[in-house]
């Protein structure tokens, strides 16, 4: 009798633990459909609205440039939105592209620069209208919905925001290889990134010259 009543204290913990094991859910499954992350001209901001977008509203010029994390190029710019290259190449520069000073205040090594655009005024108002009026279409997305996305994040591209001295104030940086951005400020307007957009933007930038990064 003593011994069944040991081999039952034994079970009695093990039957008291299986009944609050929780039952195991699979995690949900996620699927990408087509067609649900398409862009529209979903906005009708005119020009001088779209001008008040931080951080446009802010800026005296902007200007497009391409660049290589890993590559020298030292430029030599001749007049705005032009450059020419340089005999005297540095053997080593380990400084990155962008570089906080201070609030609102970036140095950019222009030793890695490789293509630059200063935008006129309607170019800017062009750019401006993909940026804003442009957007996803308002599709209820279904519950298993997912963006596939890729992890990776190599910018070559950037917009540069700057003051009436030249000083970059703020910018944004792209990878249209990976379909990802970062912002230096928090304050920017958002943008809501569809699936044609970026093809959109790639046209844009080559209009304006900006090849690297895009179609090389």
């Amino acid at each position: 009798m003593k011994r069944y009543l040991i081999i039952l204290l034994l079970i009695l913990p093990c039957i008291a633990l299986a009944q609050r094991k929780k039952h195991f859910e699979a995690p949900r499954v996620r699927h990408y459909y087509e067609g649900y992350n398409d862009c529209s001209y979903q906005y009708r901001f005119n020009a001088n609205e779209r001008r008040t977008f931080f951080p446009f509203s802010k800026a005296v010029n902007v200007r497009l440039i391409s660049y290589h994390e890993g590559e020298n190029v030292l430029i030599h710019i001749t007049e705005p939105g032009t450059i020419s290259a340089l005999d005297d190449i540095p053997a080593e520069d380990t400084m990155q592209v962008f570089s906080p000073m201070a609030k609102g205040n970036f140095f950019i090594n222009y030793c890695r620069v490789i293509e630059m655009r200063d935008l006129s005024k309607r170019a800017i108002d062009s750019l401006t209208d993909i940026m804003y009026n442009v957007a996803r279409k308002p599709i209820k997305l279904p519950d298993d919905y997912a963006n596939p996305g890729v992890k990776c994040y190599m910018p070559a591209n950037a917009i540069l925001f700057m003051d009436s001295k030249g000083k970059v104030t703020e910018y944004i940086e792209i990878c249209f290889h990976c379909h990802k951005y970062y912002y230096s400020s928090s304050q920017t307007h958002e943008i809501d990134y569809c699936d044609q957009k970026w093809d959109m933007l790639k046209s844009f930038f080559v209009s304006q010259g900006q090849k690297f990064g895009i179609i090389e």
